[in-house]
């Protein structure tokens, strides 16, 4: 029996690698399949793909499609929510200690239309999907927006009835500005129209024409120019 336990020790092992390498096979391919949806939705209108499509640029087979996905919307999901969640983790970076809701509201669209300069192919594939789903700017109001509206409204800042509605015009205002912009990524047309647009939204808010103007001043010099506090000042001081 002794003789036996180094071989049974070494099966075990085999099968444990084997087991690891197949969850790793798995994840692979379904990496594989949401990577070719990026890439096959940033071309083509989300109508004219079909799973065959997404397979053939996957490099996959058919039948592995069906181990992750039931159909080619669940697909669409996987790749907006990637999407989302890269867009949702530069808010969260560039929001960091930031308090003031009306500030926190120009710095996140400022994050978005950003976006469309750095990223056109996804911001296209997020439209795309919005336009497929009519509930998608209300049921995909993301937290973040939410509870700075909630903030806004709960602290007196913002002067709008409810957060729900305050959420709903700061979204909206964020998609309008990414559909017109995906057409015109230049960097001193997103700039110009997001601080307007920032501006505007702001000031549907309730916040002063002044403090609106300068708060979406700084969060696109900052976020979609890339300037810090001191290049902005000393560019000031140049004026």
């Amino acid at each position: 029996m002794l003789g036996l336990w180094p071989l049974l020790v070494s099966c075990e092992q085999e099968s444990k690698a084997l087991k690891k390498r197949t969850f790793s096979k798995r994840g692979e391919t379904r990496s594989a399949l949401v990577a070719a949806g990026h890439r096959i939705f940033s071309k083509f209108p989300v109508d004219a793909v079909s799973i065959d499509d997404i397979v053939l640029e996957a490099g996959v087979s058919k039948g592995s499609f069906y181990n992750h996905f039931q159909e080619k919307s669940d697909v669409l999901h996987a790749v907006r929510d990637e999407i989302r969640e890269k867009i949702m983790a530069r808010v969260n970076e560039v929001n960091d200690c930031v308090e003031d809701p009306a500030v926190r509201v120009a710095r996140a669209l400022s994050v978005y239309f950003r976006f469309v300069i750095d990223e056109p192919q996804y911001v296209s594939i997020v439209l795309q999907l919005d336009a497929h789903n009519s509930n998608s700017i209300t049921t995909h109001v993301n937290r973040g927006t939410f509870a700075d509206a909630r903030a806004g409204v709960s602290q007196g800042r913002f002067t709008i009835p409810s957060a729900q509605s305050a959420a709903a015009f700061i979204v909206g205002a964020g998609y309008a500005g990414m559909v017109n912009m995906i057409n015109d990524q230049n960097v001193s047309s997103v700039t110009s129209l997001g601080r307007h647009l920032i501006m505007m939204v702001l000031r549907g808010l309730g916040i002063e024409t002044e403090e609106a103007s300068s708060i979406s001043a700084v969060a696109i010099e900052q976020i979609v120019r890339g300037k810090s506090n001191r290049e902005q000042n000393n560019t000031a001081d140049s004026r």
